[in-house]
């Protein structure tokens, strides 16, 4: 389904850092602390993830065909 997106270190960083930056955003601006842990982590998780494929699909480099010999 998604091609150009591979699971490696590089994503799964982006995964942690943003889901842990999202937490700790809705955490901090939520003052009367109604949402549930579950969903706060679910939720920032779940964007965090998103991001993550943006990302990836953001930093596609186009392949370059050489139409020409290289030696020559």
């Amino acid at each position: 389904m998604l091609e150009f997106y591979t699971i490696d270190l590089t994503a799964i960083i982006i995964i942690i850092f943003m889901s842990a930056f999202i937490y700790k955003f809705i955490e901090y601006f939520d003052s009367d602390k109604t949402n549930d842990y579950s969903l706060v982590f679910i939720s920032s998780l779940m964007l965090g993830i998103a991001f993550s494929i943006t990302i990836s699909y953001i930093t596609i480099e186009k392949d370059v065909l050489l139409t020409s010999n290289y030696w020559e």
